[in-house]
């Protein structure tokens, strides 16, 4: 898999003392998540505005809502609302995700910051009134949950807000690629898809640009390229998807 480019640091994030902690508590907690992929949710939580709520779609035991609330720039403001149902998982049968999302908040420092909310995502979502400024979407992977992760959110979320899917350049899972897929084509609210590892990651805009839609499109293209192993395609699809970006004549956006 290709490097990724980490974005740059927003203005007024927190210190790298502050990553280096959230790194070093998730090291300890079970899940899939890469260093690139923690570093990038922690600057989009410092990057959210202060104020505006973080929704995560799918905690597990909180490798992920870790580096969102180590993230935050303006603690007491913003808050992890981090919605998963809890229940029995596939990994682990036995797993008490729970109790174990609560330890690990804890041991990390960032209880505080989190809300833990027990709850199928499509059934909470119309209850949430706030508007957020990260929506990471990394519950059930099958396509029409995705789906609807999506269309429950998006609308939600602020303009200029980050909205990020997990385990889209995944062979084990193709359901995430699928649903960002028909959004690429089809959404004029979003900007220009880029990556960092599995995660996919836009801006909500009130009117995307030609530019972003072409892009948009050449990935999904891509994307769906990827899917098919039997061919003996050039260079790996990963670092083609993240490496669109050359390919048009678009300036490449950072969070910021």
């Amino acid at each position: 898999m290709a490097e990724a480019r980490s974005p740059r640091t927003p203005a007024g994030s927190p210190t790298p003392e502050r990553l280096a902690r959230a790194r070093e508590a998730a090291r300890t907690i079970e899940g899939w998540l890469t260093d690139a992929e923690g570093e990038f949710l922690f600057r989009a939580a410092a990057g959210c505005p202060p104020g505006a709520p973080i929704v995560e779609i799918g905690s597990w035991k909180g490798k992920s809502t870790v580096f969102l609330a180590s993230g935050i720039s303006a603690p007491g403001a913003t808050r992890v609302f981090a919605v998963d149902p809890h229940m029995q998982s596939l990994e682990d049968a036995h797993a008490r995700t729970l109790d174990d999302l609560k330890n690990n908040l804890a041991r990390a420092g960032v209880s505080g910051a989190v809300e833990p909310v027990v709850s199928q995502s499509h059934d909470y979502a119309p209850t949430f009134a706030q508007r957020p400024g990260v929506v990471f979407v990394d519950g059930s992977h099958l396509e029409e949950a995705v789906q609807i992760d999506l269309a429950d959110w998006l609308p939600k979320l602020i303009d200029g807000g980050v909205i990020a899917l997990h385990d889209v350049i995944n062979h084990r899972w193709s359901g995430p690629r699928r649903a960002l897929r028909r959004l690429l084509w089809d959404s004029k609210q979003i900007s220009a898809v880029q990556f960092v590892d599995s995660i996919a990651w836009m801006k909500k805009v009130q009117s995307n640009s030609a530019s972003d839609r072409r892009r948009n499109r050449l990935v999904a293209l891509l994307l769906r390229a990827y899917e098919i192993k039997a061919l003996p395609l050039p260079p790996p699809l990963p670092a083609l998807v993240r490496a669109v970006y050359r390919l048009t004549p678009l300036k490449r956006s950072a969070l910021q």
